[in-house]
């Protein structure tokens, strides 16, 4: 069979498609009926809210692990002034609660720092779409003292921050710059 046979239709077919589309689009723009057409815009707004979250997420995050790891340096500061009885894990959640508190006094945490910061609502809208939304920030942390490790050395009385961690503290810096730009073709 021709090749040429097969691919002329096709190419015809193409051609009409696209000379339509650009007829509608030309015809709809000099009368106004649509205020404004651009292939990707919707798409485009709806992965800008998501990214928009997830720089959320992670400053939560973020937020919270400074947080904890000042709770830490207030823990290991008061640790001399408590008896033999004291609750550790109680003292450091009070600690850390009491700092993510100075961020929003709305931040609720668990008993196991299941830190819940809330819902927010992200709003898409333009002139064909009103979308919202809605994510529930809640962070689940390991805390980074070893409380079993911290009930066996309370009883001889000596310890240091370097033996209760279960992580190294190290520098960290995260920068997140997230843009999406889009133009329209027509």
């Amino acid at each position: 069979m021709n090749k040429k046979a097969i691919a002329t239709p096709l190419f015809v077919i193409f051609i009409i498609i696209i000379l339509s589309t650009s007829i509608f689009l030309i015809k709809s723009n000099e009368k106004k009926d649509m205020v404004k057409f651009s292939i990707g815009e919707t798409q485009s707004e709806i992965i800008s809210a998501y990214l928009q979250s997830e720089k959320d997420n992670l400053f939560y995050e973020k937020l919270v692990e400074f947080n904890e790891y000042r709770s830490v340096k207030e823990f290991a500061e008061t640790l001399p002034e408590i008896d033999g009885s004291f609750d550790f894990r109680g003292h450091f959640r009070e600690i850390l609660e009491n700092n993510l508190k100075e961020y929003s006094p709305s931040i609720t945490l668990g008993d196991n720092l299941m830190i819940n910061f809330g819902k927010k609502k992200y709003y898409i809208q333009n002139q064909m779409l009103k979308l919202t939304y809605e994510r529930e920030f809640i962070i689940a942390k390991q805390p980074i003292i070893d409380f079993s490790l911290l009930e066996g050395i309370k009883e001889n009385g000596e310890y240091g921050i370097g033996q209760i961690l279960n992580e190294d503290l190290e520098d960290e810096d995260i920068y997140a710059d997230i843009r999406i730009k889009y133009k329209p073709i027509f």
